[in-house]
C-alpha cells in the first residue's frame, strides 16, 4: 500500500496534469528526473530516453496546448514502499491548439525515488 506522501505526490501529479495541458511545462519538470536512466512512452506510441531529451520532449509537447485544456488520470494501479513508487495508466485529454478543441490520449507513467 502507497504511504501518505506518495498519495499526497499521486494528487499533485493531476495538477501537474492540468498545467501541461494547459501550456505549462514548468510542474511537470519540477517533479521529472534530471538523471538517467529515464524513459518516456509518448502517445504516438514512441519510446524516449534520456532525462535531458524527455524533459525537451516534454517541453515541446506542453508549448503546443493552449488554455482551455482539461484531463483526467485514470490510474489503473500505483504503490510505493517508501523510496521507489510508481503509477501506470491513462491520461485523458481535451486540449486546445490554435484555438481548436482537439481530445488527445496519453499512456503516462511515473517513477518517483
Amino acid at each position: 500500500m502507497p504511504d501518505a506522501s506518495f498519495d499526497k505526490f499521486m494528487q499533485h501529479r493531476r495538477e501537474v496534469a492540468a498545467a501541461f495541458v494547459n501550456g505549462d511545462p514548468v510542474p511537470l519538470h519540477e517533479i521529472s528526473t534530471l538523471a538517467d536512466p529515464a524513459t518516456f512512452f509518448g502517445p504516438a506510441g514512441g519510446i524516449e530516453e534520456g532525462a535531458t531529451h524527455v524533459l525537451a520532449v516534454n517541453e515541446a509537447g506542453s508549448r503546443q496546448f493552449q488554455r482551455g485544456g482539461k484531463t483526467e488520470l485514470d490510474i489503473l494501479h500505483y504503490d510505493s514502499d517508501g523510496h521507489l513508487g510508481y503509477w501506470t495508466g491513462w491520461q485523458r485529454a481535451s486540449t486546445r491548439t490554435d484555438g481548436a478543441a482537439e481530445p488527445v490520449r496519453r499512456t503516462s507513467a511515473s517513477v518517483r525515488a
